[in-house]
């Protein structure tokens, strides 16, 4: 039975990925939800479903509903080596709300978790996140030395984004 249901969220995540895919985020939100109330249990499919989710509500511009739902991602995978994305996400909120010094604190803490992770994708667009940070809070000095670090892992194409 337990299967059953993880299958069903499944679906319902996938048809929510794909609505988001078309532009049709309120019909990802949907999706998401019911899947999110499907879950038997948390674990990272769980966190993975609130990290889709507040990614929609950023585009829908709602970044308190988006803080929420990173956090519940983040809460489930903490300690966890995916926490990474959830830290990502409340890291950008942070920014787009104007605490940048929070910003960067979650934005480190992402970076560190990814640099643990050896190999992850995300360590280079944490370094062009936390460039572009630094640049908001005019800390030049500390942008341009993770603008470096992005284009060192990345190429050129990091200045770019």
């Amino acid at each position: 039975m337990v299967t059953e249901i993880r299958v069903y969220a499944l679906h319902r995540l996938i048809r929510g990925a794909t609505y988001r895919d078309m532009g049709r985020t309120s019909f990802a939100v949907e999706e998401y939800l019911k899947a999110i109330r499907l879950m038997p249990e948390q674990n990272e499919f769980l966190a993975m479903i609130y990290d889709n989710l507040a990614e929609c509500y950023e585009e829908e511009d709602l970044d308190d509903v988006a803080m929420e739902a990173y956090r519940k991602a983040y809460q489930i995978l903490k300690g966890g080596s995916q926490q990474t994305y959830p830290l990502r996400g409340i890291a950008r909120m942070c920014l787009l709300q104007n605490k940048k010094d929070s910003a960067l604190f979650y934005y480190h803490q992402a970076l560190d978790c990814a640099l643990a992770e050896q190999g992850s994708s995300l360590i280079g667009a944490l370094y062009h996140d936390l460039a572009m940070a630094y640049n908001e809070k005019k800390d030049y000095i500390q942008a341009d030395k993770y603008v470096s670090k992005a284009i060192a892992v990345q190429g050129q194409d990091a200045v770019n984004v």
